[in-house]
């Protein structure tokens, strides 16, 4: 599944040498420079506005689910592969180190970039954990990229907060991308609210 798709990641970064990204032949040049080339087996183009690792590897994980594929020969502890194995990816790494401090660019810099490299879907599996429940500057600015750029797609995160029965979690209250959450999640500690 996913063969000939793009799909750009915007996260902690991706590393590049895991078991479901690894290429023996190349690597992908991890700058800002927003190169691209098709014929690296995972990772086509890696945008840079973070650290170009991830130390943090929740981008890895993001990005594992989606797209990963073990290669061939690789050592790993599963053999497990994502949703979409033949698919390729952009990454938009928006860490530096573990700092916590996400670098999120506009929607023309940020998106446009993954159009360059032919990916017309974007998982943004981020947010602030004290959340936004209210239509913010990034939520209008992403909303009217995709009104301009229709055949484009934005899935984000409802959030990964809710201690304590907080009520508005909430970071994806753009109205052109699709917000996609859980409830009921365990630890049950966390409170009914918790997404």
């Amino acid at each position: 599944m996913g063969q000939g798709q793009i799909a750009q990641v915007s996260d902690s970064g991706c590393s590049v040498n895991s078991c479901y990204f690894y290429d023996s032949n190349k690597e992908v040049e991890r700058n800002k420079s927003g190169v691209f080339d098709l014929s690296i087996r995972k990772i086509v183009q890696y945008y840079a506005n973070g650290d170009a690792t991830d130390d943090n590897s929740h981008g890895t994980h993001v990005s594992s689910i989606l797209a990963g594929n073990k290669c061939i020969g690789c050592v790993g502890q599963s053999s497990s592969n994502g949703a979409a194995p033949e698919a390729k990816l952009a990454i938009f790494d928006i860490l530096e180190g573990n700092s916590g401090g996400l670098k999120v660019d506009y929607a023309n810099e940020m998106f446009g970039k993954a159009i360059t490299a032919g990916a017309l879907v974007h998982s943004a599996s981020w947010g602030p954990e004290d959340g936004n429940p209210f239509y913010s500057n990034t939520d209008k600015d992403w909303d009217k990229y995709i009104y301009d750029n229709e055949y484009y797609l934005v899935f984000k995160a409802a959030g990964n907060y809710g201690k304590d029965n907080k009520k508005f979690s909430i970071s994806g209250t753009a109205k052109n991308i699709v917000t996609v959450g859980s409830t009921n999640s365990y630890p049950a500690w966390k409170g009914e609210n918790y997404v």
